[in-house]
């Protein structure tokens, strides 16, 4: 999830609704009664020929609630990268990654473009047979998911979500929503925004058939502010009860505006998961409390938002950490530390900016408390550094930040004077070695062509066994 830095007139992200329910079936009428709506298009077969690495993964078993980041149920988690236009899984193993296990897709072009299309990657098991499933959006909002297996991921499948079900084309800065258990019965759903016409989003909730289509719909609708439309969704449990919460951001779309380009959030609603779907939370913050990202700093199943800042001219970094309640995401008490030594910043004042990328939370050091990582991209002239801040929820200024980026003692590669890569991490953090303790996945640019996995360990990052992973070793042409 990206740090949000600015609010009101620029800012983030989305505004979601929520009320009755519909479903796809021609004929059939929503579940509040209302007319018939119309059937969306079937799916139809994998834009592409999955292409397997030179061996097969070690065959798993399915689990009741399989691990997050385990495609194959063999108990190590698996990398998922996108890259172009392929979609690449490279299977852990005791040793990590396992290139030679791997499958690789390209996914097809945007027909109306040509374009190849950039790529929004979840995790869910949204078949509900105890493999986690790979949920891939492309920039024109089809969806297609990748379904898990004993054997690894299946080729592409499209889903009856998304473009298929709402042809509408996406608008600039569009996100699509994303994936969750609304209703707690063990499946994965399908959030879905609207794009400015017709419903503000709809809710596909698992499990899915293999063919693609959801059990059933519920369509979102609720007030909102004038000239908006939703922008971006965030997705959480905000009360620890199993099921996920959400809150959808509304951007301000007056056709007189003159802006800077930033978007300038004009509203913000919130929903609660429960047994039958998702409810309208009515009572909620102010929206610019909750500028930040979804985390679990406690990992007692209660989510809070955190939010990173950095000032790149006084080189400070400050983490903040807000709890949730039953009031909605934001609303409890809230902790702030700032870090004015921060590692890694070897560039003179003004070659650092301020743009903070790729936070997420997770035990790293694995002694069971939720560790802190983010990237600083613009760093060291562009350079980019990755940071992890060891237990979150206890941090105060006699913490120790770690560093690491491409100059970093076992780290394939080297920084060159002009080459800006922008290293930075990339989530979820995944265990791909099955040691306990998490790993953080790092990319360059905004297209990658290599991704390097940093190991986690009681110390900290192990940089020293860093892997590094190029278009070869992923299947994918140079």
């Amino acid at each position: 999830m990206r740090s949000r830095t600015t609010v009101a007139a620029a800012g983030a992200v989305l505004a979601a609704l929520l009320f009755g329910a519909c479903t796809t079936d021609s004929g059939r009428t929503t579940d509040d009664g209302g007319p018939p709506r119309p059937t969306p298009p079937k799916p139809t077969g994998s834009p592409g020929d999955l292409r397997p690495g030179p061996e097969r993964p070690p065959a798993g078993s399915a689990a009741d609630r399989p691990r997050p980041g385990d495609f194959n149920g063999d108990g190590h988690d698996d990398l998922a990268m996108a890259t172009g236009a392929h979609i690449a899984v490279v299977y852990g193993s005791a040793e990590g990654p396992e290139p030679r296990t791997r499958a690789t897709v390209r996914m097809p072009e945007d027909a109306g473009n040509g374009l190849s299309p950039a790529t929004r990657l979840h995790r869910s098991d949204l078949d509900q047979d105890g493999f986690v499933d790979l949920l891939a959006t492309l920039s024109d909002g089809r969806q297609y998911a990748m379904w898990g297996g004993a054997r690894g991921v299946s080729a592409p499948r499209l889903l009856a979500t998304g473009y298929a079900a709402d042809p509408a084309p996406p608008s600039a800065g569009w996100e699509p929503g994303g994936a969750g258990d609304f209703d707690g019965d063990g499946s994965g759903d399908v959030l879905w925004l609207g794009t400015g016409s017709g419903a503000l989003g709809v809710i596909h909730y698992g499990p899915f058939s293999r063919s693609g289509e959801p059990t059933r719909t519920q369509t979102l609708d609720a007030e909102h502010a004038d000239h908006s439309e939703p922008y971006e969704a965030t997705v959480g449990d905000w009360n620890g009860d199993g099921r996920s919460d959400f809150t959808v951001w509304f951007r301000w779309t007056d056709p007189e505006n003159e802006g800077d380009g930033d978007p300038r959030i004009d509203d913000v609603l919130h929903f609660r998961g429960s047994e039958k779907g998702a409810d309208y939370l009515r009572e909620y913050p102010d929206h610019r409390a909750l500028q930040g990202f979804i985390c679990d700093v406690e990992d007692d199943g209660t989510d809070e938002i955190c939010r990173v800042g950095f000032d790149a001219y006084r080189e400070e970094l400050t983490v903040s950490v807000t709890a949730s309640s039953g009031k909605g995401p934001g609303t409890g008490a809230g902790t702030r530390v700032t870090f004015r030594d921060v590692p890694g910043l070897d560039a003179p004042k003004g070659f650092n900016d301020g743009d903070v990328t790729g936070e997420t939370v997770g035990d790293v050091t694995g002694d069971g408390k939720p560790d802190l990582v983010l990237g600083l991209a613009g760093a060291d002239k562009a350079h980019g550094v990755v940071l992890l801040l060891p237990d979150v929820a206890h941090a105060d200024r006699n913490s120790r930040l770690q560093s690491a980026d491409l100059d970093s003692a076992g780290v394939p590669g080297q920084n060159t004077p002009h080459a800006r890569p922008r290293f930075r991490p990339r989530p979820p953090l995944l265990d791909v070695d099955g040691d306990g303790s998490l790993d953080v996945l790092a990319t360059t640019t905004y297209e990658p062509r290599q991704f390097w996995l940093l190991p986690g360990s009681a110390e900290g990052l192990n940089t020293k066994a860093t892997r590094r992973l190029s278009r070869p070793d992923l299947g994918v042409p140079r």
